[in-house]
């Protein structure tokens, strides 16, 4: 039994190397086959659409272009496949420079540009062996407005929390406080002010100044800003409170009256910075009441302040009303 085992291996053996053959002749042909097939198809001819990039010359410079204008063009073109491929692996066309100079007036600002005329110098671009028939889209409209300037100011926009004891000495500014736009006129005629970036600054115990960017509303991004960055100026310092017995002047009173308010002195009450507490003196106010805002009719008058520092806030005083009396 073992005998005849290993003979039919034997003969299965010896099928092998014929097999082997037959197989081999077999992907020849087909390869074969294939090369022939693929020249065959090669040989034809195809149409395809490339895309050929733009660029423009002699625009006018005290002119703005109104609608973006393409930076490529589509080119639809004939060729036989080896020709074609061939572009497929090079891909080696250059930019079809278009000159503003040939485009013919449309009229209201608009010009038309036309792309059909350059053909021939499409199919130098693309390489020998590509015809062009049709250039899409064949004309290209450009369209100008006039160039306008405006000064505008600048807005922060700013939220601020500070630390305890801090405060924000003045108004938040910017630096500088105007800048200059340019661009399509109907645009810079519908803008007469910028914001910053937005920022938020928590727990603040100290002054701010850096440099922010100026943002366009959506529909204005055409416009050109300069500079397009400025200087934010948040004036953050520590404060304290200080207080002074300050005397009350009469004003405003006829020469045969005298009036006589009580008490005769108020206290001032304010906020001035650290640094500024000892410069502040009693001197540096003053407080009236104005004989003109008398109520006959009431025994109260509001004291005012004609003069004060002006480092200090959250100004008050105590009594803010006095009462009065007249004498004649």
């Amino acid at each position: 039994m073992a005998e005849k085992d290993s003979i039919i291996k034997d003969k299965h053996s010896r099928k092998s190397p014929f097999l082997s053959r037959r197989v081999s002749s077999y992907v020849i042909c087909l390869f074969v086959a294939g090369v022939f097939w693929l020249l065959h198809s090669l040989s034809k001819e195809y149409t395809i659409t490339i895309r050929v990039p733009v660029s423009y010359s002699h625009l006018p410079e005290q002119k703005l272009i109104a609608v973006d204008l393409p930076d490529s063009i589509d080119a639809k073109v004939i060729g036989s496949g080896f020709t074609i491929l061939a572009y497929q692996f090079t891909h080696k066309s250059s930019s079809l420079d278009l000159d503003a100079r040939d485009a013919r007036s449309l009229g209201g600002g608009d010009f038309a540009l036309a792309t059909n005329s350059h053909s021939d110098r499409i199919e130098g671009s693309v390489g020998h062996g590509l015809q062009i028939l049709r250039v899409m889209p064949d004309t290209i409209v450009l369209s100008f407005e006039g160039r306008a300037e405006k000064r505008i100011p600048v807005r922060p926009h700013v939220t601020i929390k500070c630390a305890p004891l801090f405060r924000l000495g003045d108004s938040i500014k910017t630096y500088p406080q105007f800048v200059l736009v340019s661009g399509a006129e109907a645009l810079v005629k519908r803008i007469n002010w910028i914001e910053t970036e937005p920022k938020s600054y928590i727990g603040l115990n100290h002054a701010v100044n850096e440099s922010v960017q100026l943002i366009l509303p959506v529909d204005l991004k055409q416009l050109i800003v300069y500079p397009s960055k400025v200087n934010l100026i948040v004036p953050v310092g520590q404060y304290t409170e200080k207080k002074f017995s300050i005397p009350v002047e009469s004003i405003n009173v006829p020469p045969n009256i005298i009036l006589k308010t009580f008490p005769d002195k108020v206290d001032v009450i304010f906020q001035v910075p650290i640094q500024d507490y000892a410069t502040i003196t009693s001197d540096m106010f003053r407080i009236v009441a104005d004989y003109s805002k008398v109520d006959p009719k009431g025994n109260t008058i509001e004291v005012e302040f004609l003069r004060q520092p002006l480092n200090v806030q959250n100004l008050k005083t105590e009594p803010q009303r006095v009462e009065f009396l007249i004498r004649k």
